[in-house]
């Protein structure tokens, strides 16, 4: 076997490509936008891939950036707004806490005055209604503290009479509102108010009783509520109203 000189050569190796080379060919990503149907590597493909998908983020993300800084900036105002509002509101308290505190010393004034108007009467409740004119009524009161109260009342005593309300079936003999001319007079005949309760049935009692302002009864049957109901443990015994105006005349 006759062996030539191309025998003899070795076989030449397939060359193996470079680091700069495989840079070169990574780096050298085709752009998708000029892809033009040509084949290309599972390589070239995957790195389109990537390539969409880190543009795709770059631009949500700044788009979410910019959401999420407007949304900031309108929380910030939104803030300031709030906390100018609430100064409003606790200035509009503290100008409502003043108000209020006006309010209650002025009616507490105005009741006071109109209290004072009714120093000289006295209400009368359960005394017989005879639907008579005032004249009439004066007389059958001054009998009234004669037979009753054992009273030397004079009709000169008393300075005005006057019924509350109208009469009803129910309710057939109204309150009766009696002032008299002096302190004393009011005074002597208020003292022997016990003298009325002479009947075991309370309805047929007549009871007399300081005539007071709306408030002031509303407040003296609270408190009587509260008695019967035995809810306060400071209110022991029966509640009465306190003359303050002893010392007039």
């Amino acid at each position: 076997m006759v062996i030539t000189n191309e025998m003899r050569r070795p076989k030449a190796q397939p060359k193996k490509p470079s680091p700069k080379s495989k840079a070169t060919e990574k780096n050298s990503i085709p752009d998708p936008d000029s892809f033009n149907g040509a084949e290309l590597s599972m390589t070239q493909l995957y790195d389109i891939v990537q390539n969409l998908s880190s543009k795709v983020f770059e631009n949500e993300r700044s788009v979410f950036e910019n959401k999420l800084s407007t949304m900031q900036a309108e929380l910030d105002q939104l803030k300031k707004t709030i906390k100018k509002q609430d100064r409003c509101i606790e200035k509009l308290q503290w100008e409502k806490e003043i108000k209020d505190k006006q309010i209650q010393e002025l009616n507490t004034k105005l009741d006071q005055i109109e209290q004072q108007q009714y120093d000289h009467d006295i209400k009368m409740i359960g005394f017989p209604d005879q639907n008579c004119d005032e004249d009439e009524e004066k007389k059958n009161l001054v009998k009234f503290a004669k037979d009753t109260l054992d009273m030397k009342l004079k009709l000169t005593d008393i300075a005005q009479v006057q019924r509350l309300g109208k009469s009803t079936e129910t309710k057939p003999n109204r309150s009766l509102i009696v002032r008299f001319k002096k302190l004393s007079s009011r005074k002597d005949f208020y003292q022997r108010r016990k003298k009325t309760f002479v009947n075991s049935d309370p309805k047929k009692n007549v009871y007399i009783n300081d005539r007071v302002t709306t408030h002031r009864s509303n407040l003296l049957y609270a408190a009587r509520q509260l008695v019967k109901k035995k809810q306060n443990p400071f209110i022991l015994d029966p509640v009465w109203k306190c003359d303050d105006q002893e010392n007039r005349t």
